[in-house]
This record gives C-alpha cells, structure tokens and sequence, in this order.
C-alpha cells in the first residue's frame, strides 16, 4: 500500500513538472521582435531587453566590438538601440506635436509614455559614410507650401535608393503574411540613373519629420491589436520598422496628460 502510496505522489508530481515545462516551451512570443509588446513598464522591458542582448551580440571581425543584429526575413537589422532605456516623451516634445502632426512623429527610436512602452523601431545598419549622403533636402521652394511635420528630399544616389525600394517590396511582402494585407501603402517609386552633369533627381512624395531628428518615407503600414507597423525609408538611408500604440500618442491622450494643472487658489482673504 505504501509502495503503491509513493508510486501516486510521484506521478503527481511529474505530471506538474511536465505541464510547467510545457506551458514554459507553449508560451508565445512577445509580439516586437519575440522580446517586447506595447505597454510593458521599465522593469519589463529593462528584464526583456538583457535577454535580447545576450541572444543577439555578435562581434565585429574588424574592430572586435560588439553589435546586436536580429536578421528579418535576410535582412540585418541593428537593435543596439534598444539597450538603452527608452526615452520618455516630455513637454517639448508634446509641445512640437502640433495638430496636423500623426502618431509617427513619435518613431525613429525607442519612446515611454507614464513610464510604459509605446513605440518600438528598428534600422538596418549603416555600412558606409557616404550613404547618408544618399537623400539630401530639397530646395525651399519645393517645400514652402507643405505642412509643418512633412518635408521633401533630393535622390543622389540613385542606385542605393533603387536598392531600398526593392528591400522595402520584399518586406511587404514578408510582413503581409505576418499580419495581412497592409491597412495602407505609400508609392515609393524607383529612378532612371542620372544623365550626365545631372546632380540629382527629384523624389515627388512626401517624407514625415520625426520628433527628435530625421525623417521617414513610410513604404506600407498594419494594423494588430492596439499596434501599428509601419516600415520604410530614413532620409540616412536605412530601412526601419516601427511598432506604436496610435491611442496612446494620439493627440487626445496627450493632450489630456500634458493638460496645464489647475492654479491653486488661497482659502483665506486678509
């Protein structure tokens, strides 16, 4: 009996050790590259992003110094940016929000809001100097009538931004099928090299100023859940990624958090 007693007990306890195992192997991915979602508070994303530097450094052949690369679909994409603490969205920054400004202003890096996540990016790596040269600003005539947070640039290098293009169609491709067909697309059209003593080659679309420095050409954007992708061009010649809660940056939600506090009035007249 007691025999039989002792085999029970161990049974138990090794169906419980099986079912943790297997809800610990079953447990899904965080939605933002397998380590972060929207919202998660400093601690969180302080513990996640350890140990996506511990998964993701590599070392550098040349220099011996180390980098963190997350490979999408084949193409590299630096997450260094991520260990830093994300940067709280403060009063200038509202301040620079104005009312025809979207949610995107706040992509380009990494963004808190009340101490919790809302918007996540990432960018391929620079491989060469030069290549910021690739888009330059274009005249202040051509961009005199545009809004406030919108811009336009010159093409200088037509052969990298032709390149680009055709690594933002691949990654439409790629997240399509992660999160469906995109909720919209931004024309980003590819150029016929440059004619001799030719400079460089208008680009008639709009780029989106971004809070801090920068600015975007948005190839395509999905929407799941509470968050928005949007993946395009950076006027320094990368490719990004970013993922943001459009609720919480809306201009109604901040509006209401940066709100003036009411004036304290005395209680008592002399």
């Amino acid at each position: 009996m007691f025999y039989r007693y002792c085999l029970l007990i161990l049974s138990v306890l090794f169906s419980c050790t099986a079912f943790a195992q297997e809800n610990t192997v079953n447990k899904p991915q965080e939605p933002i590259l397998g380590y972060y979602h929207l919202g998660m508070n400093f601690d969180e994303y302080w513990d996640q992003t350890q140990k996506m530097k511990e998964a993701t450094e590599v070392t550098d052949s040349s220099s011996l110094l180390s980098k963190y690369l997350i490979s999408i679909n084949g193409i590299t994409f630096d997450v260094a940016d991520l260990i830093s603490p994300a940067a709280g969205i403060g009063g200038t920054d509202y301040d620079n929000y104005t009312k025809e400004t979207f949610p995107l202003f706040f992509t380009g890096q990494t963004y808190s809001l009340e101490n919790n996540l809302v918007s996540v990016t990432i960018k391929t790596p620079y491989y060469d100097i030069n290549d910021n040269l690739c888009y330059m600003p274009a005249g202040l005539y051509e961009q005199q009538h545009l809004p406030k947070n919108q811009c336009m640039f010159d093409v200088y290098n037509i052969e990298l931004h032709n390149q680009l293009v055709s690594l933002t169609e691949t990654l439409e491709s790629y997240l399509s099928k992660k999160y469906g067909t995109p909720t919209k697309e931004y024309p980003i059209a590819k150029l016929q090299p440059l004619r001799k003593k030719e400079l460089f080659r208008q680009l008639p679309v709009c780029w989106f100023n971004l809070c801090y420095s920068g600015a975007i050409l948005p190839k395509a954007e999905w929407q799941t859940g509470n968050m928005k992708v949007i993946m395009g061009i950076t006027n320094s010649a990368t490719i990004f990624i970013s993922f943001l809660d459009e609720t919480l940056l809306s201009h109604q939600n901040l509006d209401r958090i940066f709100a003036p506090a009411d004036q304290s009035r005395p209680i008592v007249e002399w």
